[in-house]
């Protein structure tokens, strides 16, 4: 709101004893929704309704003849002074600050500051109007920290989707390169040989080729699982969440408490890549930084979407410290669900570990793809121990 006009100032009156407001424009400044003062020097004088409210105050004349330093963060002083030292000398037109204000309540609100000197009161009188823009900061600093993540998570990902080429390259050239070279070495001899084996001599050594063919065959399929899990697409999310507990299980030596609804490819691709990916990312983790004993994963229905939690009983780690630790894919479960329309939570498990909780909506199509609860071991609420 800009500062009132010196015409309308100067019917206001004086303030506060000496500057008295005994006028009608008294009344029409205290119904005014912003924020009000008149300061003689350095101190309130005057102070309308919106004032008390804005300054957390029981009434006006809290703030009536305090410092106006003293409502102010003290990095702020110097850039106030040198505001009012401009608003003394430019009478014609509002000089204008934004900064952070120390509420009587303990709170603190961002405002911006407008002030014009009050004709025919010397040079010590201010009109101060103080809005309140604690919203719109907010807001701004949201948006500002939203796009320092989507660089970070860019930056990740492009990291991410280097390093897994190298992965990829690598397991191409040291597995199935070697593999594959041994088998050309291996039937290059049988063409070299200069008499032909015996037919015991010549089964062993395709028994011999036939196994490495198998175990070729196998790194093929374990790297061509990790680029893209087939099990999703041919039995669904469930089944693919399952197989994935068991195989970490399996190689971490943590038992997992699954509780897994059933669900069909219905879902669509978004939703299941989606899940997945958390709840690998998820095991990776635990595996990694919780020092856990027990982990829970469950899958269920939850306000038209679905609902995956994933806790352990470890250390625990709040998104804060693993951000500055280098993020451990948080960020991009956050983008995933952002992505989607969802939501996801970092929280303390009733264990003391970490807790992730994940909620991905479902159109109403895809709904009828989480058909229930399905026992993984004959349970009957849903729940198995890999």
């Amino acid at each position: 709101m800009a500062a009132l006009s010196s015409a309308g100032v100067s019917a206001v009156g004086d303030a506060g004893g000496r500057l008295g407001l005994e006028s009608p424009w008294s009344s029409l400044i205290d119904l005014m929704p912003a924020a009000i003062w008149i300061t003689d020097g350095d101190q309130i004088a005057y102070a309308n309704a919106a004032s008390a409210v804005l300054f957390g105050a029981c009434d006006r004349q809290q703030l009536i003849g305090q410092s106006i330093y003293a409502l102010l963060r003290t990095s702020s002083h110097a850039a106030v002074r040198l505001l009012q030292q401009r608003a003394l000398i430019a009478t014609d037109a509002p000089q204008r600050l934004r900064e952070r204000i120390a509420c009587l309540d303990g709170n603190s609100r961002d405002v911006e500051i407008a002030m014009v000197a009050l004709p025919d009161h010397g040079r010590r009188t201010l009109q101060m109007v103080i809005s309140d823009i604690s919203d719109h900061a907010h807001v701004h600093r949201t948006l500002q920290k939203s796009g320092h993540d989507l660089q970070r998570f860019t930056v990740q990902l492009l990291n991410a989707r280097e390093a897994e080429r190298r992965r990829i390259a690598r397991e191409l050239h040291d597995d199935l390169g070697q593999r594959l070279q041994a088998l050309k070495l291996a039937l290059k001899g049988m063409a070299a040989a200069s008499t032909p084996p015996s037919e015991a001599a010549w089964r062993e050594q395709l028994n011999a080729l036939l196994t490495q063919v198998d175990e070729t065959s196998a790194s093929v399929r374990r790297i061509a699982f990790d680029l893209r899990p087939a099990i999703l697409d041919d039995l669904g999310l469930t089944e693919a969440i399952e197989s994935l507990a068991r195989r970490w299980s399996l190689h971490s030596g943590l038992p997992v408490q699954l509780q897994l609804m059933q669900t069909d490819a219905r879902l669509g691709d978004a939703v299941m890549i989606a899940l997945y990916r958390i709840a690998q990312e998820s095991l990776t983790n635990i595996g990694k930084h919780a020092g856990a004993t027990q982990v829970w994963l469950a899958l269920q229905s939850a306000d038209d979407g679905l609902t995956l939690v994933v806790e352990d009983n470890g250390t625990g780690l709040d998104e804060a410290t693993a951000q500055r630790n280098g993020g451990h894919g948080l960020l991009g479960m956050r983008e995933r669900c952002r992505l989607l329309g969802g939501s996801i939570e970092f929280g303390r498990s009733v264990s003391g570990g970490m807790r992730i909780v994940v909620w991905l909506p479902l159109a109403p199509a895809q709904r009828s793809a989480a058909a229930g609860p399905t026992a993984l071991s004959g349970d009957a609420q849903g729940s198995a121990v890999v």
